[in-house]
């Protein structure tokens, strides 16, 4: 004998199929945590953002307010604002702590906005920040942010790269301190990206050579200064072609790239090829020769 049971019409419309009303709810965002543990960066947690200049982005316009190319803190909160860092020196690996008065975060890192002055044609996201240690999968909330301030999702990317935090190393290096890697391993890193960066202007690769062209600034802007000298060089008189390359070779570069103009792309390579290789007979080891594809070949 079968025993039916009256299920009412508005219970069975409320869980037919998959509507929302019977959906499991979606687990909450995951936090990360301010590691700030030491009396320096709690003295920067103390203060109201330690006097750091910040902004909440609500629209394209504000990126223009960014210095083309530069690189700026931001973190997301639990309120979901995207809030950047207006300060114009070198930031200190506990500012985003300050910035979010160590609060928990939803991410946090790095924002690069090119632009002309009058529209934006891309921003870089990037999850570094040592005292929150965000995933790259977090960045999701940071480019859903920036696309609705009406920047195009197809102008937003994300640096897909491991940076170090506290957990690995319990305090991080200050800006121009020699730290944990080889001068050498780095050089290397240096070249391959260099070269992978070439080969995608060769081929007419915006994106790709975009990509490695921002990590190569990276490499050359910040790891390389950080990185323990070579023992038979110092790094004092090195340090005039790395600011070459980050003031003078590297904007008209990634311009040109974003412009898709090849002609001036391979002539703004093979000039940041000569200061790389100008700074290797400075440092004597002139016979590491860095190449340009793009190099007329001497006339014979």
């Amino acid at each position: 004998m079968r025993v039916r049971v009256r299920v009412p019409v508005h219970v069975l419309l409320a869980c037919a199929g998959v509507t929302a009303g019977c959906r499991p709810r979606e687990a909450p965002a995951a936090l990360f945590d301010c590691r700030v543990s030491n009396a320096s960066g709690q003295s920067a947690v103390g203060a109201p953002r330690a006097g750091v200049a910040s902004s909440t982005f609500t629209s394209p316009s504000q990126f223009l307010q960014l210095e083309s190319g530069k690189r700026y803190l931001f973190v997301v909160g639990r309120s979901r604002e995207f809030l950047v860092s207006l300060q114009t020196k070198e930031p200190t690996w506990f500012d985003h702590a300050a910035l979010a008065r160590g609060e928990p975060v939803l991410t946090a890192g790095g924002v690069s906005a090119i632009h002309d002055g009058r529209s934006v044609q891309k921003v870089v996201l990037d999850a570094q920040s040592a005292v929150y240690c965000p995933t790259t999968d977090s960045l999701r909330e940071a480019v859903a942010l920036v696309v609705a301030t009406g920047i195009p999702d197809a102008r937003v990317r994300v640096e897909h790269r491991t940076f170090p935090c506290l957990d690995s190393a319990q305090a991080a290096p200050a800006p121009g301190v020699a730290g944990a890697r080889d001068y050498g391993d780095v050089m290397v890193e240096i070249d391959r990206r260099f070269q992978l960066a070439g080969a995608a202007i060769a081929r007419r690769d915006a994106d790709t050579a975009d990509y490695y062209l921002y990590a190569l600034l990276r490499s050359i802007g910040e790891d390389l200064p950080r990185a323990r000298p070579p023992e038979s060089r110092s790094q004092q008189g090195l340090d005039r072609f790395v600011q070459t390359f980050i003031r003078n070779d590297f904007p008209p570069l990634r311009q040109a790239v974003w412009d898709e103009d090849w002609p001036r792309a391979g002539a703004g390579f093979t000039a940041a090829a000569a200061t790389c290789n100008a700074c290797h007979e400075a440092a004597s080891v002139g016979f590491l020769v860095v190449q340009s594809p793009f190099a007329r070949a001497p006339r014979r």
